[in-house]
């Protein structure tokens, strides 16, 4: 009796866990069957012969030979002191990025109305694909910043999120409501029980109590996957690309592109989802603006499966790939100050005209940390290190704020994950490098200008590294036709009195120093080049075969010594506050504004009668965290040094007057001095 229950018990168990691991719904059709009306057609529909505010003249591979800047539109610019970045703010910044960064290309983060609005609004859990966030502005205001773009020849793309939705959409509320399997229900991926799918880490199926059913989500409960085998839903987001490519977009990065359509094995980097970016890019070529797209297919130190979403030559798909390996390599070769970059350091691919390789050093997510906290604001590791990435035949993105060397910020909002990536634009620190001949500002100008005038070199040129008489020195040519540039590292902390650089690819006997020391030599011969006096943690580029050229940048200085970079990464980006409100017993903890009177410094003038007081300064005027404080008293005209989330300041005011409070953010420091 007891073997006849048990083996009952068992036949049912096993019978769940078949039942759990069998793709079904509902209606008993497997989640793997296609559904929709294949002649669907969108309620926003639209083609590619009603676009508008298209950009003229542009090559096919137009975006090769540009430099993009990434802008992460809620912390870049406020132009409205509401205290999150807007369209209007980047309008007022264009001059910024195309005369002071040098780029002509510009990567918008999610525009679109998204679900989750305070703390970390990342953007990526789309409510409604055709509304523009309303934190950001209008729709109007994105195509004023469209326009604004092409009248100074800024090339503009945004990101694009077609694997999932927020759970607050209204198709996946639909999809909620449509127990009979014969509307929106199939626009997502639906299942009697949870499978044992886990894409990235964790439970990947997620139960609503209203649908009886269990959605998918490959990046958590409140993004559900959308269902690439529905005929609408594939239609739907192609039109999404085309409305927006209309309004005036020259391109779009697709967001997470390895997701979108799943096997019972597979649930990434399936044939599926290649066939389904070869349709989208039928679309895109169908522009006479010529347009691209770049996958976010986040594949290291595997080039053949990354390569993979570039497609055939009978069967393209993205454009550009993003570059996961190069930012890592290059941190990791000023780290140990020898050469770990270049054999991961790779060209544009050359195959067929088109395809590239997206490079970055930094981006929104937890990939590395910003130039100043990975090497603790050392000016040396974080120019470096710039040059390292900036002087490839690849297509560079640079994260906004990376060309100031901003570190991760501080802050009780701002400590963890991938927050840390996304702090307000420190513009006091921009406005300062503006008139600093040697600033990393300066650099990425002048390595930006070195990137078009020789556009052609770094869109379709090769890599040589030479053979080196020194093991810290990382040498290589970049060669198109008849044009070399060659690029030189100093790795380590020791200056290098004298170097020979070898290759059979040296033939010229003239050259010109673009980048580097003008106070130094190089002489050639017969295929090597000896380059005298380089300091440390320098890095030099010459164009071969030219001569009389004008320098671009130079900040180096040869004086025999040794620099050490401090790698203990606790620098942290002061943060930028945008007010700040003195509170307490003087005030009966209202909110004084004071002023802001230099980048750092904050100051209000009250009147305070003789007596004892306390009080605190506070950056949002809400208590919302942040506020400085001592715990302790402080004297009239003697300076202090505060700290965010400490206790009440006493001091004791001696006689009646007005009073200045001088606070200053960057150093911590307060004084209070009688007028």
């Amino acid at each position: 009796m007891k073997k006849t229950l048990l083996l009952g018990l068992s036949t049912m168990l096993i019978s769940i866990l078949i039942s759990c691991t069998t793709p079904t719904n509902s209606n008993q059709n497997s989640i793997f069957s296609w559904t929709g009306d294949p002649n669907y057609v969108s309620p926003h529909n639209v083609n590619s012969a009603s676009a508008q505010n298209q950009m003229t003249g542009l090559d096919d591979d137009w975006y090769k030979k540009t430099s993009f800047y990434h802008v992460w539109i809620k912390s870049f610019n406020d132009s409205d002191g509401n205290g999150v970045g807007d369209l209007q703010g980047i309008i007022q910044k264009l001059d910024y990025i195309k005369n002071s960064v040098g780029c002509d290309g510009i990567w918008l983060s999610p525009v679109f109305e998204c679900s989750y609005k305070s703390g970390n609004m990342h953007g990526y859990d789309t409510v409604d694909y055709y509304q523009v966030n309303s934190l950001f502005g209008s729709e109007n205001d994105l195509i004023e910043l469209i326009n604004t773009c092409h009248e100074k020849n800024i090339k503009i793309i945004f990101d694009f999120v077609p694997n999932h939705t927020s759970t607050n959409h209204s198709w996946f509320k639909e999809s909620i409501a449509d127990s009979s399997y014969s509307g929106k229900r199939n626009w997502y991926m639906w299942n009697e029980c949870a499978l044992n799918w886990k894409p990235m880490s964790g439970s990947s199926w997620y139960k609503d109590d209203t649908a009886g059913s269990y959605y998918y989500c490959a990046f958590g409960g409140g993004m559900p996957d959308l269902n690439y085998r529905n005929y609408e839903v594939r239609e739907e987001m192609k039109n999404v690309v085309r409305y927006w490519l209309n309004k005036g977009f020259d391109g779009l990065r697709i967001d997470a592109a390895r997701y979108l359509l799943e096997t019972t094995s597979q649930q990434q980097d399936t044939s599926l989802t290649h066939d389904f970016f070869a349709e989208l890019r039928q679309e895109i070529n169908k522009y006479e603006s010529p347009k691209f797209m770049v996958s976010e297919a986040w594949i290291e130190n595997d080039r053949t499966t990354l390569n993979k979403y570039l497609g055939t030559d009978s069967k393209p798909e993205f454009n550009m790939v993003l570059d996961f390996d190069q930012g890592r390599t290059v941190h990791n070769s000023v780290q140990t100050k020898k050469d770990t970059t270049f054999a991961k350091m790779y060209n544009n691919p050359s195959d067929y005209a088109g395809e590239a390789y997206g490079t970055f050093l930094c981006n929104h997510d937890v990939y590395e940390d910003r130039l100043a906290t990975e090497f603790n604001g050392d000016s040396y590791g974080m120019k470096i290190a710039t040059a390292l990435s900036l002087l490839r035949p690849t297509v560079p993105f640079i994260y906004y704020g990376q060309e100031i060397g901003m570190g991760n910020p501080v802050g009780p909002s701002q400590t963890y994950g991938d927050t840390q990536m996304r702090g307000t634009f420190n513009w006091d620190k921009a406005e300062t490098q503006m008139s600093e001949e040697t600033s990393i500002l300066a650099l990425n100008k002048a390595l930006n200008t070195l990137r078009h005038n020789y556009d052609d070199l770094f869109a379709y040129g090769t890599t040589t590294k030479l053979s080196s008489t020194n093991a810290s020195v990382l040498s290589y040519l970049i060669k198109y036709q008849d044009q070399k540039l060659l690029c030189v590292y100093n790795l380590g902390g020791n200056s290098i009195d004298s170097v020979t650089l070898s290759s059979s690819e040296i033939s010229e006997n003239t050259s010109s120093i673009l980048i580097g020391d003008t106070d130094s030599s190089m002489t050639l011969t017969d295929a090597s080049a000896v380059i005298t006096n380089i300091a440390p943690y320098a890095y030099r580029v010459y164009s071969l075969g030219e001569s009389g050229l004008s320098i671009l940048f130079d900040d180096e200085t040869y004086d025999g010594g040794s620099h050490t970079i401090n790698y203990s990464g606790t620098y942290k980006e002061p943060v930028v506050y945008t007010s700040m409100y003195l509170r307490g017993t003087m005030n009966n903890w209202a909110t004084t504004p004071m002023t802001k009177t230099s980048p750092n410094t904050w100051e209000v003038t009250v009147n305070l009668s003789a007596g004892d007081y306390q009080f605190k300064l506070d950056p949002t005027g809400s208590w919302s965290g942040g506020d400085w404080g001592l715990g302790s008293s402080i004297a009239v005209g003697t300076y202090y040094t505060l700290s965010q989330g400490k206790g009440n300041i006493s001091i004791n005011i001696p006689s009646s007057g007005e009073y200045t409070f001088s606070f200053n953010t960057s150093t911590g420091k307060i004084i209070v001095t009688t007028n």
